[in-house]
């Protein structure tokens, strides 16, 4: 008996709950692994945690009728607090990252090599033209198609005349757009 035999007779439901228990514990073993690194930050930082926490208290109090979010909304800035564990940690995860040697060789390379890290200028950037224009040589997408169909013509053994016009055509309009009757696809 072959795997997929034994799955018609595993209830879809059961399955289903199988997966949702998996997911369940995986969520449970990360957010641990994120609440420890959390406490290590917090213990880390304690004393900015605490100058945090008393600096919201003050802001709530000189604010009182207002909500909460509304008052730490219009300071404009994060306050690590007790309140905010998670946050903290990622406050400060950030803030660490930013090394004043890594800033100094950035701008050492950025002059040696130019400007690799600067923002680019989109001001004298042109807008694409319509898709419609120019997108096989300097001939429209119209035009291309048309190509196309004459060579499909001539290539036709129904009529020889008509064959024979088309070939005309389709190489007096390739050289007109310097296209190559080789490469054109019908």
């Amino acid at each position: 008996m072959s795997n997929t035999s034994l799955k018609q007779f595993i209830p879809t439901e059961y399955l289903i709950t199988k997966h949702i228990e998996e997911g369940k514990r995986e969520i449970t073993k990360n957010k641990k692994k994120i609440v420890n690194i959390a406490s290590e930050y917090n213990n880390k930082y304690r004393n900015e945690i605490v100058e945090g926490t008393k600096q919201r208290q003050l802001m709530l109090e000189s604010h009182a009728g207002q909500k909460e979010e509304d008052v730490l909304a219009a300071h404009g800035r994060f306050i690590p607090s007790i309140y905010t564990p998670i946050l903290n940690f990622l406050y400060f995860f950030i803030n660490e990252g930013y090394d004043t040697e890594q800033e100094l060789e950035r701008e050492i390379q950025d002059k040696k090599y130019g400007t690799l890290f600067e923002d680019i200028n989109y001001s004298n950037i042109k807008e694409p033209q319509e898709m419609e224009q120019f997108i096989y040589g300097n001939c429209t997408h119209k035009t291309f198609q048309t190509i196309k169909k004459l060579k499909r013509l001539s290539k036709s053994i129904a009529n020889e005349n008509e064959a024979a016009a088309a070939y005309i055509a389709c190489m007096k309009m390739c050289k007109k757009h310097n296209l190559e009757y080789e490469k054109i696809p019908c």
